[in-house]
């Protein structure tokens, strides 16, 4: 059985001058996330991560960046899917990555 669910998370890669690449969460604090906002800060630093609360022209963001580290990145994602969104320990999820 599928559940359709509105929250997200959003990564995006960057590159760095000497050519190698890292990897944030950034995830975007909007009308559908603000609840949402208090609950992710406080994963986040109970779990050890170095996360910033991010004021954009395009909008406020929690962010986390994991530099090349792929596992913290998966690790972290679980937290926030099972602590913060309260998804059950059995949900399959699937994550894509554009190019």
């Amino acid at each position: 059985r599928r559940l359709f669910r509105k929250e997200f998370l959003q990564f995006c890669r960057y590159e760095r001058k000497d050519g190698s690449s890292g990897l944030r969460l950034v995830f975007p604090i909007r009308k559908w996330s603000s609840k949402y906002e208090t609950r992710i800060a406080d994963v986040l630093r109970s779990n050890g991560f170095d996360y910033q609360v991010v004021d954009e022209p395009s909008g406020h963001f929690v962010t986390v960046d994991f530099g090349d580290d792929k596992k913290v990145a998966e690790r972290c994602s679980q937290l926030i899917l099972r602590d913060v969104f309260e998804f059950p320990q059995t949900t399959v999820y699937r994550v894509h990555l554009e190019p």
